[in-house]
């Protein structure tokens, strides 16, 4: 009889603790992801950096997660223009979605991966408004005045392509440093930028942001980009869609990938422009079908981090 009380003790201490586990669990990713955004109003990089990883497939991209949070990386779901800069969220939106199993044949208990998006509303509404470039001024291509124009009163056309790398706190020069040369591989077949040669021009033209470009006026005399901001677009309100995850419900959860979804701009008379933004821009990047290859962590990343 006392063994059979004990078991049955153990039996329903072993299910609260389960329980509050469980519940735990459900709550902590969307604490990350509040984390995450203070981390990022905070401005510190070496506190962002450590909120990414633990990805079930190990994907991050080249350079290290630092990648997500520098504009000269040219990488596309860019955070560079949230980092260190006041702005304001709301309730979050979460979904949980599929992801990589880690054994062969399930997963099983506590070792099962899990995935989820969170939506949070944002709001740029304390005195920071970020800029919206034209495609070309944002990678360094001086721009006619009429195509500004133009682009300044409908911004809509290919808005979602590369746009964090468009959006950005100041037109000065020296936000975004100089891309040094590229070193050529001691093989004379493969250079630092092959990659470059082997793309179409159309996609070559566009690989890293720049300070924005100059505006050339009828005569051709190029005028800094500055003297333009109040004609520009300004990003009032976006949804954040933060890819969260991790590899077991043991396991902390991190962020894999941030992405802006259905920005409002405020343009130049005063007018709010809401766009909707493709699905196809918005794939989630855990799909086992979707992964990208591993890049081992940078120098540089590791030297933030710590």
């Amino acid at each position: 009889m006392v063994f059979l009380r004990n078991l049955l003790l153990f039996a329903i201490i072993a299910g609260v603790i389960f329980i509050v586990v469980r519940t735990l669990a459900s709550d902590a990713s969307t604490d990350e992801a509040t984390l995450f955004l203070q981390k990022l109003q905070d401005g510190d990089a070496s506190q962002v950096v450590p909120q990414f990883g633990e990805n079930s497939c190990h994907c991050q991209p080249r350079g290290g997660y630092l990648a997500y949070l520098k504009y000269e990386s040219g990488e596309q779901d860019n955070l560079a223009f949230l980092l260190g800069h006041p702005f304001s969220y709301g309730e979050y939106s979460v979904k949980s979605v599929p992801t990589i199993s880690k054994y062969k044949g399930g997963d099983v208990n506590l070792e099962k991966p899990e995935s989820v998006e969170i939506d949070a509303p944002v709001s740029f509404d304390k005195g920071y408004t970020p800029y919206f470039l034209p495609m070309d001024m944002a990678y360094g291509y001086p721009i006619q005045k009429a195509d500004l124009d133009s682009f300044c009163k409908d911004p809509s056309s290919d808005f979602a392509k590369s746009l964090a790398l468009r959006l950005r706190p100041t037109l000065d020069t020296g936000l975004i440093p100089k891309a040094q040369a590229p070193a050529k591989d001691k093989r004379p077949e493969f250079s630092a930028d092959l990659y470059k040669e082997l793309l179409p021009a159309e996609e070559a033209r566009y690989l890293k942001p720049t300070d924005a470009a100059a505006v050339l006026d009828a005569d051709g005399k190029a005028k800094p980009a500055a003297e333009f901001a109040k004609d520009l677009p300004r990003l009032k309100r976006a949804i954040l869609r933060l890819y969260i995850g991790r590899r077991g419900e043991l396991k902390r959860w991190a962020v894999k990938k941030v992405r802006i979804k259905d920005p409002v701009f405020q343009l130049s008379d005063g007018k709010e422009l809401a766009l909707q933004t493709p699905e196809a821009a918005l794939v989630d990047p855990l799909s086992p079908l979707k992964g990208t290859p591993h890049h081992e962590s940078s120098e540089e990343e590791a030297s933030v981090s710590q």
